[in-house]
């Protein structure tokens, strides 16, 4: 009688073993995935908390927060004209830009708010406030008020004012 002595694996061996390792990587991914998308809202807060700070101190120095003509502006216009507020005159080193943000209006910035009766960011009517800074990003829940009212896109657009 012969004996098969071979000393190797089966195909059912071989096949058990890399769908193992397959479910070991979606597992170790998922948690990276989970890891990334915190740092990324981590840095998001910081910033626009750092912003926040940049408008309190422009307030201080100045006796008003930076209005632009007409009381607002949108996009990159807001950046532009933040940057030339803020940036330029050394209160911040720049003006958080999201790469998530929406393209119709990725940032608005906004004074004298008192004309708005329906809109809210978070719990407080935005006549309440003495500035507006809008930004949206569907990519991350992120700790901040959002904007809320009668023709206020649903999605995530967030809001930090004073």
């Amino acid at each position: 009688m012969k004996h098969n002595n071979n000393k190797g694996f089966t195909i059912i061996e071989l096949i058990i073993v890399v769908i193992i390792i397959i479910i070991l990587a979606g597992v170790v991914v998922a948690g990276v995935v989970g890891y990334i998308k915190k740092a990324q809202a981590t840095r998001i807060i910081t910033e626009m908390n750092e912003f926040k700070k940049a408008l309190t101190i422009y307030h201080i120095n100045n006796g008003e927060y930076p209005e632009p003509n007409g009381g607002s502006v949108e996009g990159e216009d807001a950046i532009n004209f933040l940057t030339a507020s803020l940036v330029d005159s050394k209160y911040i080193s720049k003006i958080p830009k999201y790469a998530g943000a929406s393209q119709e209006i990725p940032y608005g910035y906004y004074v004298g708010l008192d004309r708005y009766d329906d809109i809210y960011c978070g719990d407080i009517s935005i006549k309440d406030h003495d500035y507006l800074f809008i930004f949206q990003n569907n990519n991350l829940d992120l700790n901040f008020s959002k904007l809320t009212g009668p023709d206020i896109y649903s999605g995530s657009i967030y809001c930090i004012g004073q």
